[in-house]
């Protein structure tokens, strides 16, 4: 049975002033409550919106890793691919994209 719950991710370019680091974050909502969430600064310089998202997609993704193999263990395995909702188009595209998986 698949869990329902609803993924968030969202990051904001170049956000620390003094490293030009980017904040990242993510939360999950499974039945009205957070299950698993992050927010913190990204530990390299991103170029772009789009680089700053994708490195958010990255931490993100790793976390989602890590849930369906929780579900699993507890005996909810998932059938489908895990959706995360991201907000910045060019991220988007190019997380569709098969020669910008590796």
């Amino acid at each position: 049975m698949d869990m329902d719950f609803h993924r968030y991710l969202d990051a904001n370019w170049n956000s620390d002033r003094d490293t030009s680091w980017s904040t990242s974050g993510y939360v999950f909502i499974s039945n009205h409550g957070a299950i698993g969430w992050s927010s913190k600064l990204q530990t390299m310089v991103s170029l772009s919106s789009t680089e700053s998202e994708n490195i958010g997609l990255s931490n993100a993704g790793q976390h989602i890793a890590w849930l369906r193999t929780f579900f699993e263990e507890i005996g909810h395995a998932q059938g489908k691919a895990i959706e995360l909702k991201c907000d910045n188009e060019a991220a988007i595209v190019l997380s569709r994209d098969p020669q910008f998986w590796a």
